[in-house]
């Protein structure tokens, strides 16, 4: 990763680019299921330089709001090049026609994890 940056901290990058701006971090917490304790660290050390900035709620002043800055969306994007050579074999060895059509069936995946995750996340709140 480029500029030093870790994995964890691509990730929310990730997260924020894909699903959009305001999470909560305990949303982000629960996103990647690690520790409140441990969203914070990560987001401390995006928010030192700048890839994110935190806001408080509108509705609760006491609940804070993450939200990707245009050097964080920057550094997602230098992220992103700097994995391309990686992925560059896997490209080569197999059918561009088979990703396509894995494509539909991977998204549907992802969908259906992130809402059983939430469904689950909620259940055991409640119970």
């Amino acid at each position: 990763m480029p500029d030093g940056l870790k994995l964890p901290h691509f990730i929310v990058l990730n997260h924020l680019v894909r699903l959009g701006d305001g999470a909560r971090p305990v949303d982000l917490a629960r996103a990647f299921q690690v520790t409140k304790g441990t969203i914070t660290h990560t987001l401390g050390r995006l928010l030192t330089p700048g890839f994110i900035r935190l806001e408080d709620d509108a509705m609760d002043r006491r609940v804070k709001r993450v939200y990707l800055t245009e050097a964080g969306r920057q550094q997602h994007e230098r992220c992103i090049a700097a994995l391309v050579p990686a992925f560059q074999p896997m490209k080569q060895a197999l059918d561009p026609a088979d990703f396509a059509a894995a494509l539909p069936f991977l998204q549907a995946l992802r969908g259906y994890l992130d809402q059983a995750r939430e469904e689950t996340w909620r259940h055991d709140r409640s119970g």
